[in-house]
C-alpha cells in the first residue's frame, strides 16, 4: 500500500513544565519545515499546561507555520496531587512524583499510535525526553520507526550528574568554576542580554543552531 506521508515526527515529553515547554517549542520548529507532520503526545492536563505557558507560540494548536501540530491527549488513572512542602530538606519536587508515575500508563496508547502512523508513513521519527524511554520502547517492533533521545538539561549538568554518581573520581579544574557567572544582580543582567543576542543570532538563517536543526531535518528525511 502506498504511504500517505513521507515523514512523521512523534514528540513525547516528560510531564513536567520545563520538559513539556522545550519539546513543544521543538515541535513548532520541526513543523516549520515542509512535508513533515508533527504529533505531540502527553496527557490532557499536561498538554493544557504546555499550551498555556508556551511563550512565543500564539496558537500552538493551529499553524502559522507550514504544518499543524497534532496533539494527542491520552488518559491516565487518577493520582493524588499533594501540595508542595516548602520546608522539605529535599529540593526535588516530590509532590509531583504521582504525576510523573502516571506517565507509565502511556506506553500502550503510544505504541498504538506508532503502529497506526507507521502504516501511513514511509518513516516515523520518535523524539522522546530522556526520562520517557520506557514509554516509547515498543518502537523497536516497527521496521520504519526510529527513536532519538532529547536531553532537556545542559551538557554541563549531565557531566556534573555523572561525575557525582561516580563518586567524583577526579577534581574539577578551578578555571572551570572561575568562568561560571557571578551572582552580582548587574553582571547577571549583562550576561543575560549577551546570551539573548547570541541565541537570536543562532536561530536565524546561517546561525549555528539553525544549521544544526537543518542537519537533523536532512537526516530524518533522507
Amino acid at each position: 500500500m502506498a504511504t500517505k506521508y513521507e515523514v512523521v515526527v512523534v514528540v513525547v515529553p516528560f510531564p513536567a513544565q520545563g520538559h513539556l515547554n522545550q519539546l513543544l517549542h521543538f515541535s513548532s520548529l520541526i513543523s516549520s519545515y515542509k512535508n513533515i507532520q508533527v504529533h505531540y503526545v502527553s496527557t490532557k492536563i499536561h498538554t493544557r499546561q504546555a499550551k498555556i505557558r508556551a511563550h512565543g507560540l500564539l496558537n500552538p494548536s493551529s499553524s502559522s507555520n507550514n504544518n499543524i501540530i497534532h496533539f494527542h491527549e491520552f488518559s491516565t488513572p487518577s493520582f493524588p496531587s499533594p501540595p508542595p512542602n516548602p520546608n522539605s530538606n529535599i529540593k526535588f519536587p516530590s509532590h509531583l512524583q504521582p504525576s510523573f508515575e502516571s506517565s507509565y500508563h502511556l506506553r500502550s496508547p503510544v505504541a498504538s499510535l506508532l503502529r497506526s502512523l507507521s502504516s501511513i508513513a514511509r518513516r516515523v521519527v520518535v523524539v522522546h525526553d530522556s526520562l520517557m524511554a520506557y514509554v516509547v520502547q515498543d518502537f523497536t517492533s516497527l521496521p520504519n520507526v526510529e527513536s532519538y533521545n532529547f536531553h532537556s538539561v545542559s551538557a554541563f549538568t549531565i557531566f556534573l550528574f555523572l561525575w557525582e554518581s561516580m563518586g567524583k573520581p577526579f577534581p574539577i579544574e578551578a578555571e572551570i568554576l572561575d568562568n561560571l557567572p557571578s551572582l552580582e544582580g548587574n553582571e547577571i543582567r549583562r550576561r543575560a542580554a549577551e546570551l539573548g543576542v547570541a541565541v537570536r543570532r543562532s536561530v536565524v538563517e546561517g546561525g549555528v543552531t539553525r544549521k544544526e536543526l537543518d542537519s537533523f531535518i536532512a537526516h530524518i528525511t533522507r
